[in-house]
């Protein structure tokens, strides 16, 4: 480790918020991405399903996979798992796919491009953004 290097190991914890975290800003979605998860070594029944976003303050892209909606009359933030009726073989009818989908008034992930949607806080102490709709 050259003397400019700092011991990433002896690092505490800073009583500063992060200043470069994105605000809440409304969002232009170019894509999704499918991710498997995995869990004791095992792949999970469900994939999460990651939104892909251009945030108007940031070059990158962003990746966005939860929601905040209106669950049992009470503000939630939910995971986008693509949970897929076996009946049916569609999103389940209350999943956070299918909320997310018909707040955009589309039927199917792959047109959810080129749709617009604000941005919102998790929370007031998880200041990390999600898709907000409601």
């Amino acid at each position: 480790m050259t003397e400019t290097q700092t011991d990433i190991t002896k690092i505490g914890i800073s009583t500063k918020e992060s200043n470069s975290a994105l605000k809440p800003a409304k969002v232009t979605i170019i894509g999704v991405r499918i991710q498997t998860k995995t869990k004791d070594g095992k792949d999970m029944k469900s994939p999460l399903v990651n939104v892909i976003v251009k945030h108007p303050d940031r070059e990158e892209s962003l990746e966005l996979n939860k929601i905040k909606c209106l669950k049992n009359d009470k503000i939630a933030v939910v995971s986008l798992w693509a949970n897929i009726n076996e009946e049916d073989g569609l999103f389940v009818k209350n999943s956070a796919i299918a909320e997310l989908l018909r707040f955009l008034k589309v039927n199917s992930l792959e047109e959810l491009t080129s749709k617009e949607i604000e941005t919102v806080e998790q929370s007031s102490t998880d200041k990390y953004l999600c898709l907000k709709a409601y």
